[in-house]
């Protein structure tokens, strides 16, 4: 690269990250700093994405593990009745619709237990229905699976690498949008001023 180039490139650099001149005022350069910081945010965005995405899932993985380690499951019977749920025309039920039903489960020492799940319309009393309980066989969550943790975490790394450069180019914009209010006001000082001065030296 000759060097009349490297000069041009580097004037380019210079007059894009800080501004160059007499007249670069230093409201320019903080506009041109936040500038910056947009564009290596949008240069970080999916990188970063990566190792954040890769971060949750190591933590999930993990709070997973530790939930199967103290979760099991077993299989509880329904002994309440689901009512079927009218659609908005007709007494067909709607279709997915589900209603609040208990159910009952042995837990330690085979005592029985009875707790209460959001189960499809229609279910028949005495069907058995799958539960998670913990150690102490207390009705619980399942653990998060595969297919559950990979998904946040893909969710958490977009979120991440489009949230930040987003975050970052409003502030930019809401600086921009003060910075000329700033200069507005200040150039209409300077004008009242230098008229004034003006009228003085022509009276």
């Amino acid at each position: 690269m000759s060097g009349s180039r490297r000069h041009r490139l580097r004037h380019a650099v210079r007059s894009f990250l800080l501004g160059s001149g007499p007249l670069k005022r230093n409201s320019d350069r903080l506009q041109m700093t936040s500038r910056l910081l947009v564009v290596l945010s949008l240069l970080a965005a999916v990188p970063v994405g990566f190792v954040v995405s890769g971060i949750t899932r190591g933590n999930l993985q993990g709070t997973a593990a530790a939930q199967a380690a103290e979760r099991h499951e077993v299989r509880a019977v329904v002994v309440e009745h689901t009512a079927l749920s009218p659609a908005a025309a007709g007494d067909t039920p709607a279709p997915f619709s589900v209603t609040r039903a208990q159910v009952s489960w042995r837990g330690p020492h085979d005592t029985l237990r009875h707790g209460h799940l959001l189960l499809p319309a229609g279910t028949a009393v005495g069907s058995t229905v799958p539960i998670w309980l913990d150690r102490s066989g207390a009705l619980t969550t399942a653990p998060a699976d595969r297919v559950t943790i990979s998904d946040d975490a893909v969710i958490v790394g977009l979120a991440v690498a489009v949230g930040v450069p987003l975050s970052l180019w409003a502030l930019h914009c809401g600086l921009c949008i003060a910075l000329d209010a700033h200069r507005t006001r200040r150039w209409g000082a300077d004008w009242a001023r230098v008229e004034r001065e003006w009228r003085a030296r022509s009276g």
